[in-house]
């Protein structure tokens, strides 16, 4: 009840986030959902300590991903450069990036949905791709695509292969850099 009562007072911030490397798992998954009502690279970088420490666990996972600042690109770029995220590709790993990447198709913001291209774009993301932009694809399918181009582009991309994977993600970037909104 006390990290409840503690989403309504900023001041608790510092203890909020020490109470989610909690050894009571309960406690660390509540204080996990509790962060998630706070922003600022504090939340962000608690958050992607504890995608590391449990993120094996798909509540945490979701958890995580129920927080704007856990499905914020900060978060991604935090997980990549802080804590080493791609040097294991454990399968909750790519779970969780297929989900992230879902999350941020389905927010429909063009700035993310780019930024997040250029981000699977990069050549350290290699085996990574294809979780990106399978949850990114699958998300921006769901939706009512206006524009024939990238309605034609969306339905065009296939995850069978290493190049059509890499052309994919080259189809859609050239698609969102242009856009201001959709």
């Amino acid at each position: 009840h006390g990290l409840i009562l503690s989403e309504q007072y900023p001041d608790l911030l510092p203890a909020l986030l020490k109470s989610m490397d909690d050894s009571v798992v309960q406690v660390s998954f509540k204080a996990t959902l509790s962060a998630g009502q706070f922003s600022g690279e504090q939340v962000v970088s608690a958050l992607a300590r504890i995608i590391e420490k449990r993120g094996q666990d798909p509540w945490f996972r979701t958890a995580v991903l129920s927080a704007p600042s856990g499905s914020s690109l900060d978060l991604l770029n935090n997980l990549i450069k802080q804590h080493s995220f791609l040097e294991k590709a454990e399968t909750w790993r790519k779970s969780f990036l297929e989900d992230f990447s879902f999350v941020t198709g389905a927010a429909n913001k063009p700035k993310d949905i780019a930024a997040l291209l250029d981000i699977l774009s990069r050549p350290a993301m290699g085996e990574w791709r294809e979780a990106g932009l399978k949850g990114l694809t699958t998300a921006l399918k769901k939706h009512e695509v206006s524009d024939p181009a990238l309605k034609e582009t969306l339905l065009g991309i296939s995850t069978t292969s290493d190049k059509d994977i890499q052309v994919g993600i080259e189809r859609l970037r050239k698609a969102y850099s242009t856009r201001s909104g959709l």
